[in-house]
């Protein structure tokens, strides 16, 4: 037991003394100091909790947009995928009808020696010389464009497909 003692003088010469058991308030104070400082602890590791719940939602959000990212990007490729493959598979008749028709050119030119003048003037405002040898490479660097837009349609076909497995390479 802890006890306090006040010793006032009485003015008789004698003193008076007062003892008191403080032992339970002792016991109360020190108790109070340990829940303060587990409440202290309970708090640190509360925001400790909430630390790691926030960095955990940020991580949900990114990984729900970059789902959504690849679902619009595959989305983009299949729009795009469409109209290239058109392309693509009508440029070749479409090369070799422009061929043919340069060499029907070519050919009758021998047998034109009395071409009529509105006709003579319209080879020269087209440039005829120039288009025969323009336009088979103009159709060329459309083919290679195109080619170029599959590639780019593949590209993002992949990287909206990353999920699908453990590693892809994706050049975007």
């Amino acid at each position: 037991h802890q006890y306090e003692a006040r010793f006032t003088p009485s003015g008789t010469g004698k003193v008076l003394v007062i003892v008191r058991d403080i032992s339970d308030r002792k016991r109360i104070e020190a108790e109070l100091r340990m829940a303060q400082v587990t409440e202290r602890q309970k708090a640190k590791q509360l925001q400790e909790t909430l630390a790691k719940l926030r960095h955990t939602q940020t991580q949900l959000v990114q990984s729900e947009k970059m789902s959504a990212l690849g679902s619009m990007v595959a989305g983009i490729a299949h729009e795009i995928n469409n109209p290239i493959n058109f392309v693509s598979g009508n440029l070749e008749y479409a090369i070799d009808y422009a061929n043919s028709l340069l060499e029907i050119v070519h050919l009758y030119e021998p047998y034109s020696t009395a071409t009529p003048t509105e006709i003579q003037d319209y080879i020269e405002d087209i440039d005829l010389e120039f288009i025969k040898s323009d336009f088979p490479q103009l159709l060329n660097g459309m083919k290679s464009g195109v080619k170029r837009i599959g590639e780019i349609v593949r590209s993002l076909r992949n990287f909206s497909r990353l999920d699908e497995a453990e590693k892809k390479v994706a050049d975007i």
